[in-house]
């Protein structure tokens, strides 16, 4: 499509040299590339090379419009990543905020159960060891009252053995 305008481009570098001995160098531009950024496909050129010098200055002058169309467009998809990247950012530092607070609370509230527990099992400990005393006291006087009763026991069989040889003597 292009080939006939690079090669009439490279001709007339060739015929008419710069000033300075700095040569033309002709750039390379496929019809794939432009495609791929989204200009169209540029099948407004001639292909016969017939093309005047103000269809050349138009057809340039849309392509720079349609450039500098992509590259606002371009700039507004960059903003539009920088912000959504902001935006992800905030989200991110929220998030291990939230993460952080949640994790202190569980932590205090594992703290505060187990305290919780422990003054619990303590209460249960020394509840359990005021019952334990209790019933070593019950037993003792059990104990003490049962020797009591056998030796009164023991008193009122030695009185009725002493009574019944009394009575039989």
């Amino acid at each position: 499509m292009f080939a006939k305008l690079k090669k009439k481009i490279a001709e007339e570098a060739a015929t008419a040299p710069r000033p300075g001995g700095a040569a033309r160098i002709p750039r390379s531009f496929s019809k794939e590339s432009v495609v791929s950024v989204g200009a169209d496909s540029g099948d407004d050129l001639p292909s016969d090379g017939s093309s005047s010098r103000e269809d050349l200055s138009s057809q340039l002058f849309r392509r720079n419009e349609q450039i500098r169309k992509l590259e606002v467009k371009l700039s507004d998809y960059a903003e539009q990543v920088r912000n959504l990247q902001k935006i992800k950012e905030k989200l991110e530092l929220a998030l291990e905020k939230h993460q952080d607070s949640s994790l202190r609370k569980l932590q205090e509230q594992n703290e505060a159960h187990q305290a919780s527990r422990a003054k619990m099992a303590e209460g249960m400990a020394l509840a359990l060891e005021k019952k334990d005393q209790e019933w070593r006291e019950k037993l003792s006087n059990v104990e003490k009252e049962r020797k009591v009763l056998t030796a009164q026991l023991e008193e009122m069989r030695e009185q009725s053995l002493s009574l019944f040889q009394k009575r039989d003597d």
